[in-house]
């Protein structure tokens, strides 16, 4: 049950932010907070239609994991969107072939290896 859930809720957020463009870091972790929210609400009711009763919602507990998935969302899209440009400086600012760790370097940056 949670599997399909999950991915339900991971293809529609998937097609809202391919719809709108979401590039930016925080708004992909709000999209990561309201699809954690819909789950935990999609998870309450499914159980509530096989149980025939409504469950109680631990308002808290959803809150929590909300706030704890948007953060680390945040802090991986973050990450992602600025790992590149750090690479990218990186190689260029070395002005080496990209050989690390090697003993001499004259010989690869001469060309004569």
């Amino acid at each position: 049950m949670s599997g399909l859930l999950k991915t339900i809720v991971g293809c529609v957020a998937g097609v809202l932010g391919t719809q709108f463009v979401v590039a930016k870091p925080y708004a992909r972790a709000l999209i990561v907070a309201v699809a954690t929210i819909a789950n935990a609400l999609l998870a309450a009711g499914l159980h509530g239609v096989i149980q025939q009763q409504w469950p109680g919602l631990a308002w808290t507990a959803m809150l929590e994991e909300m706030v704890f998935n948007a953060g680390v969302g945040y802090v991986a899209f973050s990450v992602t969107e600025s790992l590149p440009g750090a690479l990218a400086r990186g190689r260029a600012g070395s002005g080496r072939a990209g050989i690390a760790g090697s003993g001499d370097l004259r010989y690869v940056e001469s060309g004569r290896l």
